[in-house]
């Protein structure tokens, strides 16, 4: 009997990398990064994407040392999806809670955890000593991918960041540029600074903060770095001016380029919709001052 020759493609990120719901059948960047090398290799590639909603990069770390430990062989690949090094995992039954800007961050924990969260971000968490777990992390993975001799992973940084030894590691391949800053905010027609708040009202109807057009690009991008060990590039080959202030309204734009689950339920909400606050902002943790 033959063995039928496979790889895995895993993917571990935030938003920017979540899969579909179950009954969604869109082929998202992931998906199709995996059909991709699928077609490129001649044989099957597994996706395996363990992305969550949300989740800070000690979560992602705490996936990808198990993944690394157990499953990962010399044959497969890793994309991480960088998510912003602020975020923290305060929770152990709440991966996805971990950003002090979550509108109802107090709906979900006790008032003893909402404290101490609080008194987190007000005393404990910085950018030092967040540059300094993300260098952590990244020297981790370096001696992980040169001890086992697997594929160099490609790492995406969905937010602006410093990772000031980037250069150190040539076992990981960074790609040039931000998601969110290179692609995710030129697909808007305008480029008012709050073109997100004012078009979404706070919900994205958008896979993985991009239209689908780009999710095409983008997984052609990482086929080839994956292939040929080369830096992908997300500074440029996007596809710019997109979403026209009314593309809601426009049903075969919204059907080829949206999640039309979201969007509906997006205008469903719309004339509901009150703006609030973060939680973070509402309490006004960031000032030191707290609202009664």
């Amino acid at each position: 009997m033959t063995d039928t020759k496979f790889s895995t493609l895993y993917v571990i990120g935030d938003s920017f990398s979540v899969p579909p719901k179950p009954e969604d059948t869109t082929l998202t960047w992931p998906q199709q990064v995996a059909r991709g090398l699928k077609e490129q290799l001649g044989h099957d590639v597994v996706l395996e994407n363990l992305s969550i909603m949300g989740c800070a990069q000690d979560y992602a770390w705490d996936v990808l040392q198990q993944l690394l430990e157990y499953r990962i062989k010399e044959d497969d690949h890793i994309i991480i999806a960088l998510t912003h090094p602020s975020r923290f995992w305060y929770l152990d039954r709440l991966p996805e809670l971990t950003n002090a800007n979550i509108i109802d961050l107090d709906n979900f924990v006790t008032k003893d955890e909402a404290k101490a969260i609080e008194l987190y971000i007000r005393h404990i968490q910085r950018p030092r000593l967040d540059l300094i777990h993300i260098n952590n992390r990244m020297g981790y993975l370096a001696y992980q991918i040169l001890k086992k001799k697997l594929n160099r992973p490609i790492i995406i940084k969905c937010f602006g960041q410093d990772v000031d030894q980037a250069d150190e590691w040539s076992e990981i391949n960074w790609a040039k540029g931000i998601l969110m800053d290179d692609v995710q905010q030129w697909e808007f027609e305008d480029l008012d600074a709050d073109r997100d708040a004012k078009f979404w009202y706070g919900l994205d109807g958008r896979y993985n903060h991009m239209c689908l057009s780009n999710h095409k690009i983008l997984a052609d991008k990482l086929v080839h770095s994956l292939l040929t060990d080369t830096t992908p590039d997300l500074t440029e080959g996007f596809v710019k001016g997109l979403i026209k202030h009314n593309a809601l309204k426009d049903d075969d734009f919204v059907t080829k380029e949206l999640d039309v689950a979201t969007v509906q339920s997006n205008l469903e909400h719309r004339d509901r919709y009150k703006p609030i606050l973060p939680w973070a902002k509402r309490r006004n943790i960031f000032t030191g001052q707290v609202d009664k």
